[in-house]
Formats: C-alpha cells, structure tokens, sequence
C-alpha cells in the first residue's frame, strides 16, 4: 500500500530476558504493528531484546538485536534493566547513525528509558505503547525479589509517561489510570489489540483443522479452544473447575488448551485428581504462533475466563487471543468484564438461550463457574445455523474494526493529527 507522506519509524522492544520469545500475545502484537507500518508503505528500523529468531525474519529494512552482556546479568534483573539504558542507547545510536527517522515508537517496559534518551539526543517524537503500569505488575504480578527498587520503577514509569510525546493504551481503563496520575487525556490514544484475520481465516484453515482434528481422533467431538498464558488473570481456576462439570453432562466434548505458564501445573493436578485424561483434554504446551493457528483452528467455540484484578483495580487487559477467537469466526464464551464485555456486544448473557441474530458472543460473569459450565453446555445443544451466526457476527466484527492495519492507521493518523509530532 502506497502513502503519500511515507514515514521512517524506529520501533524499539526493551524487555529483559525475552530473547527467545516465539509465542503470546505481545508476540502478535509486536508483529501486528511492525507489519501493519510496512503493509501501510512506510519504513519499519527495528532494534529489540527480545524475538531474536522471529524478528530477523521479518520485513523490516533494518534490525538490531539488544542483547545484553553477561557482565550485567550478574547484577539481578531489575539491576540489568535499569544498566541496560545506557548499553541499549549506545548501540540504538551506532544504529541509527546516517539514517534519518520521523519517530521513535517504544514498546514499554519495566525500569527502561531507552527511548526518552533516543528522542533527546535524536530530537524526534517518542511514542510510548504502554500495555499496562510496571508499578503494579511488579507489586501483584511479578516474583517476589530481594532488591524492590519499587521508586525507581515508579520515577522511571512516570518519567516515561509524562515526557513521550503521544501514548498508545491498549484499553480505557489504561488511559483512565494514566489521565489519574496527571498525564494530559488528548496525548493518549486508546487503541485496543487486533488480529491478522487474513492468517486467522477460518476458510483458509480448513485443511489444517481436519487435519489437527484426525491427529488428535477429535473428529466428532465438539471442541472448546482456550490459549493463553496460564497465568493468575487467564482463570485457570475456572476453567479446571468447568471442565469437571461440563464433561459429567456432556460425553461428546473435549477441550483444547494451548500454551503454557505458572498454573498449568495446577491444571494438570486437577486432572489428574479427577481421572480427566487425553481423551477428554489435550495440552499442547507452548507452541509457536503458526501451530497454535492451527490448533485454534480445530475449534468449534473458544473460552476467556479472564479473572478480574485480585486488588479490586479495573482490569486493563487486551487479550490478543479473544481478537484471534473472533477472527476465527467461532462461538466465544468470555467473562462479562471491561473490554471483553465491549468486544462481545451484544452478547448472550448467562442463562438466556435465544441467539436473536446480533449476538457477537457469550458473557458470563467472571469466575462464576456453573456459568461457564450452563454457557458452554448451552453451546453444544444450539443449533449449528446459531452457532454460525454468532462466529459469523465475531468475525465481520473483527474484520471491520480489529484488523493490524486498523491498528495501525490509528496510530498514524493520531500522532500526525495537527500535521506532525511535538519532539519530546
């Protein structure tokens, strides 16, 4: 695609200890808005720590692997965030020389300025994506660690957040919290995750699904889809729970979870514990962006327990798999809960069985167990021109407003939106 002012971008992905990542959503996401610049004709220079093996084969003109020493990985990780600003500056500045760029666009990331410093020294705009506050991942989410430096992760945070040029969130809730803590509202642009729905196009996917489905003898089952990252907020604990009940009322269904994480052990005692075998559940574990398509593909409606947060704050999330599920134009069962309820509308609620036609998909509330349960057995009895409906009415949605390109014309058009970027 052809632009009339094409435009040199300087992506930059800072995460420490990501070097080999090949699967999630910040994979997808990190590959949407790369392809997405290159597809809309600009030029993509891109310098990251993570994705190595992935990014060296994409379209970018330009990249750089930041890896980073051995000498500082001696100092723990917060430490070797926070040295790897100046070791990452260098070499982002050796890359850049002689070339000319219109912005820098950062992925965020926990205790790094990297970007702020290229921008001051470059005199370019930053803009900062900020996926979620690094505060609050490092008090609830992260493992617990000897050295806090919990200020410094907050300076650094709102360092970064009140000096960026513009900030891309991938949810209301982000820019609500951001707004809170005294970022201007008209620099934030809210610009939830997307899907690539030419690869999660379930007419271009039919072989692959028979052929997961023959592999895995699920070929007369109907088959619940759930990828992710067993994480605390994927509700794992539901989903192991569901699975139990859904099953004792239901013979011919079997489950389909991809991925791994933190409590797929659990899921697996609780499996075990019940005597749920492979007939009934498959585990993939973690696989690579192109096999779990696959995967996702063999699918006949997809699961989203998604947990609200355990402090009581609004969920901030964008799951990059519930685009996928849409894509994939299958029934959806999601937890009735900030963004998903907004991507699901309008939606079946729990407990109603008329699908009138408009219906994007299923909300139950989150962690509400025999919910999922009554949702996910309501599924297997509807009608298949119903379940069709809703898939068809997930995937005309997706289309039309969740696609990379949308994604990433949003961002264009808002960082340009008085004619150019304010420098940082």
């Amino acid at each position: 695609m052809q632009v009339k002012h094409k435009k040199t971008i300087f992506y930059l992905r800072t995460d420490i200890g990501s070097e080999n990542l090949s699967a999630g959503g910040s994979v997808a996401h990190t590959f949407g808005v790369i392809n997405g610049f290159v597809k809309h004709g600009h030029e993509v220079l891109c310098a990251s720590s993570a994705m190595f093996a992935l990014l060296k084969n994409v379209c970018p003109s330009f990249f750089l692997s930041l890896w980073l020493p051995n000498l500082l990985r001696v100092f723990g990780f917060k430490l070797s965030c926070l040295f790897s600003n100046f070791f990452f500056t260098f070499r982002c500045l050796r890359f850049l020389c002689k070339k000319k760029i219109d912005f820098i666009y950062q992925r965020y990331s926990m205790l790094n300025f990297t970007g702020l410093l290229i921008a001051w020294l470059k005199k370019k705009p930053l803009v900062l994506e900020f996926n979620g506050s690094e505060v609050w991942v490092d008090k609830h989410w992260s493992k617990k660690r000897r050295l806090k430096l919990g200020f410094l992760i907050r300076w650094v945070e709102r360092w970064n957040v009140r000096r960026a040029t513009n900030i891309v969130v991938v949810s209301q809730a982000l820019k609500d919290f951001l707004v809170d803590a005294g970022v201007k509202a008209e620099k934030i642009l809210v610009n939830p995750n997307g899907v690539d729905v030419g690869l999660f196009d379930p007419e271009k996917l039919l072989q692959e699904r028979k052929t997961v489905r023959k592999s895995l003898g699920i070929q007369e089952k109907f088959v619940f889809g759930f990828i992710g990252s067993f994480d605390a907020w994927h509700g794992i604990e539901v989903l192991a729970a569901m699975i139990l009940e859904v099953i004792k009322r239901k013979k011919n269904v079997h489950f389909l979870l991809i991925g791994s994480g933190p409590l797929l052990p659990y899921l697996k005692k609780e499996l075990t514990k019940n005597n749920i075998g492979v007939d009934v559940v498959t585990l993939t574990g973690l696989v690579v962006q192109g096999k779990a398509r696959q995967y996702l593909a063999a699918c006949d409606a997809f699961l989203s327990p998604t947990k609200p947060n355990t402090d009581g704050s609004r969920f901030f999330g964008s799951p990059t798999k519930l685009f996928e599920y849409m894509s994939l134009g299958k029934p959806i069962i999601a937890s009735d809960l900030e963004q998903l309820s907004e991507l699901l509308f309008p939606a079946v609620k729990a407990g109603a069985i008329e699908v009138s036609g408009k219906e994007v998909g299923i909300l139950v509330q989150p962690e509400d167990v025999q919910g999922f349960v009554d949702a996910a057995c309501m599924l297997v009895e509807l009608d298949v021109r119903k379940t069709k409906i809703l898939g068809s009415n997930a995937r005309k949605k997706a289309k039309e407003n969740y696609s990379w390109s949308t994604h990433v014309e949003k961002i264009i058009s808002f960082v340009a939106q008085d004619g150019t970027c304010t420098q940082v």
